[in-house]
């Protein structure tokens, strides 16, 4: 919830801050994100892949071979 919830609450305040005008508006706002992002938003991102990489471990019912996950672990890929 942290991961979603976090993106959700940036990208609508990202959009106020540009409709805003405010002068200055935008730097602080990056320079808050310079905070929350490390801090907030990188160690829910690992926990995400983290606990999903376990679930898959932990129950016998589901395996790397399965589409569900082979498609969610492609999309996760960059191109080199």
């Amino acid at each position: 919830m942290v991961w979603v919830g976090g993106a959700v609450l940036l990208g609508v305040l990202a959009i106020r801050v540009v409709r805003d005008g405010e002068r200055g508006a935008v730097g602080r706002f990056v320079a808050g994100m310079r905070v929350i992002g490390p801090r907030v938003l990188a160690p829910a991102t690992i926990a995400v892949v983290g606990f999903g990489v376990w679930l898959v471990l932990d129950s016998s019912a589901w395996d790397f071979g399965q589409l569900w996950i082979q498609l969610g672990s492609w999309s996760t890929r960059r191109p080199s």
